[in-house]
C-alpha cells in the first residue's frame, strides 16, 4: 500500500499491514426482531465506512504517529475506498487492541498495533 492512501487528521499513516474497508448499515432504534422471528426493519444509513487497521513490527516512533493521529474526539481520514477511489471522510476511533511489543530477527524492538475508524 503506498504511503499516501492513508492520511489521518493531516498526518500520512505508516503502511499498514492489513486494510480492510467495510461498508456497514445503520438501522433506526424502531428496528426489532418480532415473537416469529422476522426482522422489523428500519434502515437510516447505508453505506458507513469501517477501516479495520493493522500494523506489525512498527518502530517506536510510528507507533507514536498512529497513536497520535487518533486522540482527537473524531477527524478527517483520506484513504483508499474500494468502491470510490481516494476520498476524504470524518471518523472516530473505534475498538482499539492491545499493543504488543515484540523483536526482529536482528533484536530491534517493534510493535504491533490495530483499531478501527468508523466513519460519523
Amino acid at each position: 500500500m503506498a504511503n499516501d492512501i492513508l492520511v489521518i487528521d493531516g498526518t500520512t499513516m505508516p503502511s499498514p499491514t492489513v486494510y480492510t474497508v467495510g461498508h456497514m448499515d445503520l438501522d433506526s432504534s424502531d428496528t426489532y426482531r418480532s415473537e416469529v422471528g422476522v426482522t422489523q426493519r428500519d434502515r437510516i444509513r447505508q453505506g458507513v465506512r469501517k477501516i479495520s487497521l493493522e500494523w506489525l513490527m512498527l518502530t517506536a516512533g510510528e507507533i507514536q504517529i498512529a497513536l497520535a493521529a487518533i486522540k482527537k474526539p473524531d477527524f478527517p481520514v483520506t484513504f483508499l475506498d474500494p468502491e470510490l477511489g481516494i476520498v476524504t471522510k470524518r471518523f472516530y476511533v473505534g475498538d482499539r487492541n492491545p499493543m504488543t511489543l515484540m523483536y526482529n530477527r536482528f533484536g530491534q524492538e517493534r510493535w504491533s498495533i490495530s483499531y478501527n475508524l468508523i466513519e460519523m
